[in-house]
Formats: structure tokens, C-alpha cells, sequence
């Protein structure tokens, strides 16, 4: 077998960056119309914790590709499968409510495993998670959205 080498894959946080612009014209809004009115102030600073706080929650969680597994580490725990335990591998959309999420999936073979959402990932880390699970386990029932990916081939949908 060849080795898959300890990676540690880190979600797209720019996004929530980019959230940060209505908070500073909020800012601007406050500071030239506020005439010491405390209301919008308090209203300034509580929306502008809102992206800060989702982009360090959204930091301390990442993906961790090694020689033995996957693992995806979030703020509430931690969900781990091993490579030769990976009975089965796909992709999911998920509906909630308005949105939805695509999330890819490994199950092994007592029904449990593990999943994490690839929107939050760029191309090359889904990638590199895909290349891993044909490395280390070929012969599992990988689907073939996720054999393209290994192969660099990303449907537009990913997102």
C-alpha cells in the first residue's frame, strides 16, 4: 500500500469575511449618526460578534487525512473512520428547510462512519480525502462523483 501522508485539511473561510461589510457600513452609519444614542451602538457591536464568532468557530474545524483514516474535528467533537473499515462512500445533498448542504459520507461495515460537508472545502482538499480512500481502500463501494474527484473531475453541484 502506499502511504497517505498526514494532512490537515482547513474549511474556506473568506465567505464570512466578506460578511464583514454591512457590519462596518453599520460602524460608519453609528459613528455619524449616532448623536450618543447607545441603542445603536449596542446594535453595531452585537452584529459585529456575529461574524467574528462564526469565523473562529468555523476555524476549529478541519479534516485530518492520514496514513490510517479520516477524521473531522469539529467544536462539538470529533468523528474518525478507518480506511479499511470504509464499506461504502458517496455523496449526499441534505435539505434544510430553504438551503441545503452536500456532504460526503463514509459508512463502514457495522453501519456506523462519518461525514462532512464539502461546501466548506476547496477543490484540491476533496480531492486529496478522494485520492486517500482509493489509495488505501480500492475495493469498497465508492461512488463515481467520488472516483472523478480523485480524479480532479468536480461536478458544478459540489458547492
Amino acid at each position: 500500500m502506499i502511504p497517505v501522508q498526514t494532512t490537515q485539511l482547513r474549511p474556506r473561510s473568506a465567505f464570512i469575511l466578506f460578511s464583514l461589510i454591512p457590519v462596518v457600513t453599520l460602524f460608519y452609519v453609528a459613528i455619524v449618526t449616532s448623536n450618543n444614542n447607545p441603542g445603536i451602538w449596542i446594535a453595531a457591536i452585537l452584529l459585529g460578534a456575529i461574524p467574528v464568532v462564526a469565523y473562529f468557530v468555523q476555524r476549529k474545524s478541519y479534516v485530518i487525512i492520514d496514513d490510517d483514516g479520516c477524521t473531522y474535528k469539529t467544536l462539538a467533537g470529533a468523528q474518525t473512520i478507518l480506511w479499511k473499515n470504509v464499506s461504502r462512500s458517496y455523496l449526499k445533498m441534505k435539505y434544510t428547510g430553504k438551503s441545503s448542504e452536500r456532504r460526503l459520507h463514509f459508512e463502514d461495515n457495522k453501519g456506523g462512519g462519518m461525514s462532512f460537508p464539502t461546501g466548506s472545502y476547496n477543490r484540491r482538499s476533496l480531492q486529496t480525502v478522494a485520492e486517500a480512500l482509493l489509495t488505501k481502500n480500492p475495493g469498497a463501494d465508492i461512488a463515481p462523483r467520488i472516483r472523478e474527484m480523485a480524479e480532479g473531475k468536480f461536478p458544478w453541484y459540489i458547492w
